[in-house]
Formats: C-alpha cells, structure tokens, sequence
C-alpha cells in the first residue's frame, strides 16, 4: 500500500476521532460526577462565575487550590461562562479533548509507521474501555494527554522538517500539559527525547530540534508563570512546586511496592489487551517496541510512584500499552487477514450500535452515585434564598473527600464540621441513624431524610425547607 499523502492521513484521523466520539458520547447525558470531577467543576464554576488568577473550591475545603496548575479548571470555566454548569456541561471540554488525543496519535503512528499499525492502534483504543470511557469525566489525565499528543506530533513533523512553525506549536501544547498537571508531564518529557534518538533523523538535526525545542519551552512556560506571578496576590506556582515536590513524593511509602501495584491495577483493567501485548517482543518493529515500551515504562513508573491505586492514574500510559498490543496482533497476523476498510466499517458499526443499546437497554450501564446530593437540592435551594450561607455538619463520615466535594457541586453550600460546640441557628446535617434527642432540645426540627443524611433546620428554615418539596395546594 502506497504511503498517505497529508490529506488523505488528516482524513483518516478525523474518522476515528469521530468513531471515538461516537463511542464515548452516550455518556454524555448520564446525571451524576464523582469525586474529582466534582471538584475540577467546582472551580471552574467558581472562575466562570467570579474570574481572577486566584482559584479555590469553597471557604473550608479548598479555599486555595494548589494541587494541580488551572489551566482545565479555565477551559471548563469557559465552557461553563458559554452554556451554564451542569453535568452535562462539565463532560463537554474532555470528550473534545479525549477524541482528538487520537487524531494527534494517529497522524504522529500513520507518519512513523504506516497506515496499518496506525489503523490498529485506534482499533484498539476504541476498545479500550479505561482510556475512552474517561473521555466524558473532567479528569485532568484526559485534558493533559490530548495537550501532549499533539505536542508530540507536532514535534516529530519539526524533526522532520526543522520548520519553526511546528517546533512552536509543540511547545505550546507541551507548556498547555504542562500548565494542566505540572510535574506529571515529566515522563513526557523524557519520551519527546526517547523519540527524537529513535527517530531516525541525523544526529545534528535531532540536537538541534531538541535544543530549540527546550529553549521554546521554556520561555513560554516561564513567560506564563511569571504572568501569574506578577496578576495574583497568592503565591502560587511556590506552594504548588513545594507540595508536588516534597509533600507528593513522601506518599509512597513503598517504592517498588507502588510500582507493582501499579502494573497489578494496569493488568486487571486492561487484561486482554495485555495477554496480547506479551507477543509483541520478540519485536517485528524495534523502533515501535522500544518507544512503546519506554511510554509506557516512563508513565507506569511515574504514576506507580505516587502509591496511589486510582483506576485514572493508569491513562497516560495505556495508550503505550495499546501499541504493544497492536504489534502482538500483527505477531499473529490479524493485520493482514482483516483490511484497513474492515476495520473501519466495524468501528462505525460499533459506535451506531452502542449507541442504541445504551439509550434503549432498560436498566443503567453505569453505577449511580449517591442519590442524596439529588433528593436535597431543592431543600439547600431554597434555604439559601431564605439566607441560609453554610451547611453545619454532625458526625459526617467523608470518604476522601466526597461529601464537601458533593455538596459544593451540587448545593453550592460549603460545610462546618462541628465537633461538641453549640449548634448555630442555621441547617444540620447528619448520618441516617445518628442520635438525634439533642436536637429537638436545641429547636431544631427534621425536615428530610435521604438514602444516607438527615437534616435538620432550625424554625426561621423550616418552611422554606420543607415547601421546597411539599408546594401549597392552590
């Protein structure tokens, strides 16, 4: 088969862009975000609604984040400015974002590799459940990645040609992932290099492309830090390097004990495709193995540093994975027993039919979260119009995070653990079953009772509460 021209590779990576939409958009309308997804939407309804450099997610819990850079949190506040914050809303940056990671993809492998290995590769990520099942979440694994696949594309055309125009662009995207979550971008640091030695390119021109490549980086980067420096009053590119250098790296307390962990978690989401991925070596093609297989060594043992057994930290390197299978799948001689135009007839096949099923099947294709946050928001609703400012809570029991999370998402009320101090007039909230004979004593009556809370209010919000739910008959 004859090499693709430009346009006919653009075409070709549009097509799976749109298929991997199609497959991660039903989705799209489901109610209900988790944990960090409610905190990332947190902030950018806070930035949407009141701008500045400075972002935090409510009085006590995250008054100032400095976890990650706000460079999402910006883009979703943006889209949230646009179209109101919802659910709905919150999914709309990262589904954009997650489908076009594979026109980068496809365009640097098609370039590299051929059509056919590129054709694979979206075949199997398409497939691959953990990486487009994330598309629709607002996590920022998603947003980064996108930013560096198309820094990685752009920086393999510069190799290429030594043009400025792509070298800039490569830096951008790379200070755009960078700016999304800081120092994990690091590992794709070291594969942009790992792929300019297995390029193929000239030694000079390899040099000379890194050198300008790093210089570029380096002033846009430190331009915007700077900026943000000199716009907000707090300082925060010091506190965020200082936990992400020091308070982050005490989190493992096992090093090699996290890293196993890690690849235990990597093969449990992704079994198959790894089973598969072991025929891949001895290599059919060394320079596909080796930056395979330095992608996904470099994003494994970063994220396997941290200790921590989250299913989102797996994203950035199974892509890597994918590729490895891929080369154990033509081991076997699937590439050339099913044709590039097969493979896309069954992808658009599979994106029309899923899209059915999960919109006519009669029982939910996704776990529901806490039904609470919904069964209370017309109460919180109008006991904030009545005046009510912050929530006290008795007893609560946060599963990291996960009630002030919530609760600031979906009641946009932030609050108050009370540990044997008076209760303030104002609205308490507690766990199903709790002793409660302190609370009549205290004037407070109990307006509703959900799956897991109760809350109480004093009298001055016990009509407000209570008709929210129970309207005068007319």
């Amino acid at each position: 088969m004859r090499p693709l021209v430009k346009d006919e590779t653009n075409r070709a990576a549009l097509f799976w862009t749109m298929v991997t939409f199609l497959i991660a958009s039903p989705r799209l309308f489901e109610e209900g975000i988790s944990l960090d997804p409610a905190i990332y939407s947190t902030l950018a309804r806070n930035f949407a609604e009141q701008g500045g450099w400075r972002v935090g997610a409510g009085k006590y819990f995250f008054p100032d984040f400095t976890d990650h850079p706000y460079l999402f949190p910006w883009i979703q506040g943006f889209f949230f400015r646009l179209f109101g914050a919802s659910d709905f809303t919150s999914r709309i940056p990262n589904l954009l974002m997650g489908s076009f990671t594979i026109f980068f993809l496809y365009r640097f492998l098609a370039r590299n590799f051929g059509t056919k290995v590129a054709t694979w590769f979206s075949v199997a990520t398409m497939l691959t459940a953990p990486i487009v099942g994330r598309f629709a979440t607002a996590y920022l694994e998603v947003t980064y990645f996108f930013f560096f696949a198309g820094s990685l594309d752009q920086f393999d055309v510069a190799l290429k040609r030594l043009s400025w125009r792509p070298l800039l662009a490569s830096a951008a995207l790379f200070t755009a992932a960078f700016l999304t979550k800081g120092i994990a971008l690091l590992p794709g640091l070291a594969l942009l290099f790992w792929w300019g030695i297995l390029s193929g390119e000239k030694r000079s021109t390899v040099v000379k492309t890194m050198g300008l490549w790093t210089g570029l980086t380096a002033v846009i980067g430190g331009a915007f830090l700077a900026l943000q420096t000199s716009q907000s009053a707090y300082p925060f590119w010091s506190e965020y390097f200082h936990r992400a250098f020091f308070k982050r790296a005490t989190q493992s307390k096992n090093l090699w004990m996290g890293e196993w962990l890690y690849l235990v978690l990597v093969f449990k989401l992704h079994t198959l495709h790894t089973l598969v991925a072991f025929a891949a070596w001895p290599s059919l093609n060394r320079r596909l193995f080796w930056f395979a297989l330095g992608g996904f060594g470099l994003f494994a043992a970063a994220n396997g540093l941290l200790g921590m057994q989250y299913h989102h930290y797996t994203y950035p390197a199974l892509p890597f994975l994918n590729l490895l299978t891929v080369m154990g799948l033509m081991r076997f001689g699937l590439d050339g027993k099913i044709s590039v135009e097969r493979c896309r007839g069954f992808a658009l096949g599979l994106g029309l039919a899923l899209h059915v099923f999960w919109n006519l099947v009669p029982f939910p294709m996704r776990k529901k979260p806490f039904p609470d946050f919904f069964e209370f928001r017309p109460r919180m609703a109008a006991m904030k119009q009545a005046g009510l400012a912050d929530l006290q809570g008795v007893g609560l029991t946060n599963t990291d995070w996960l009630y002030p999370a919530m609760s600031l998402w979906y009641w946009k009320l932030d609050t108050v653990e009370v540990h044997g101090e008076p209760l303030k007039p104002g609205a308490v909230l507690l766990e199903r079953g709790a002793d409660v004979v302190a609370f009549d004593e205290r004037g407070f009556r109990r307006c509703a009772i959900s799956t897991r809370y109760e809350l109480w209010v004093s009298e001055f919000l016990w009509e407000p509460c209570f008709r929210a739910t129970h309207p005068l008959k007319k």
